[in-house]
């Protein structure tokens, strides 16, 4: 009997009938001869667990043990079996009692664990932050300020955006331009820090929160009562909070004018002593 030729096209045997098709688990994959076969992802292995060894003795039992043993021995001065057994029993008891204050609790060491390993991811997370922010004042403390300062002017930004009020819209740019200067300063001298924490710690919050409720309440505008009233007093205010963050801002040159207000003063004096000025 002559052999048929394969009318499949899926068919190794001929391979112009089907385009090339990648294997994997997530992939179909094309049976020789038959239909297409769906695979399913083999279930992994589960490691074997290691029975847990028993907990370590510390060292220091055995040795206190020992010590108390050779004590006892020497200042009490038993004689006999039963002094030997008396100064057993008092190292035996020695041993448990160090064995049970030196136990270390499993709850405690994974609340440790946990707590270490948060650390580690807050460094972690605020060490990414500065680098995808570029801040590196050389004090971790007025990093994380700048860097919580800045993600505050970009919810500030982004209230704005949300909020179709041209007066308050205006005011919102100055407060960016006001708080964008503030830890551009900060970042370039860092002793400042202390200056800004009441301004970081609170205006800049309240201020979000309050432009948050009226970003919410905005289109109910015509239920009177709480809702009309809520929003004229942010209305209201804001004006006063934009002159707040600029007073900050000046606040922030106090030091620089200070000192030229100095440099003035001898320059002047310097000038009326040489004669260059009556």
């Amino acid at each position: 009997m002559s052999e048929q030729p394969n009318k499949n096209p899926y068919s190794a045997k001929n391979p112009e009938g089907a385009p090339h098709v990648r294997s994997s688990w997530k992939n179909v994959s094309v049976a020789e001869g038959g239909p297409v076969v769906q695979q399913t992802p083999a279930t992994p292995a589960k490691p074997v667990e290691k029975p847990k060894k028993g907990e370590k003795t510390p060292v220091l039992c055995y040795y206190m043990a020992g010590l108390a043993f050779v004590l006892y021995a020497i200042f009490i001065k038993l004689n006999g079996f039963w002094g030997l057994v008396v100064d057993a029993i008092v190292a035996v008891a020695v041993f448990f009692i160090l064995k049970l204050l030196l136990r270390k609790d499993p709850e405690k060491e994974a609340r440790k664990k946990a707590e270490q390993e948060a650390k580690e991811a807050e460094k972690a997370r605020l060490e990414e932050e500065k680098r995808l922010m570029n801040v590196n004042t050389g004090r971790p403390d007025v990093d994380e300020m700048i860097i919580s300062g800045r993600k505050q002017i970009q919810e500030i930004h982004k209230l704005n955006d949300s909020i179709p009020d041209p007066i308050l819209s205006e005011q919102m740019d100055r407060l960016e331009s006001y708080a964008s200067r503030i830890f551009e300063i900060l970042e370039e001298q860092p002793g400042k820090a202390q200056r800004c924490k009441k301004f970081l710690n609170y205006y800049m919050p309240t201020t979000i929160k309050l432009l948050t409720t009226y970003q919410k309440w905005q289109d109910h505008q015509e239920i009177e009562g709480n809702v009309t009233n809520t929003l004229d007093q942010i209305v209201g205010i804001m004006e006063t909070i934009v002159r707040a963050f600029g007073r900050q801002l000046d606040n922030m040159y106090e030091d620089e004018a200070m000192d030229v207000n100095a440099e003035i003063t001898v320059l002047d004096a310097m000038l009326k002593a040489e004669g260059f000025k009556e």
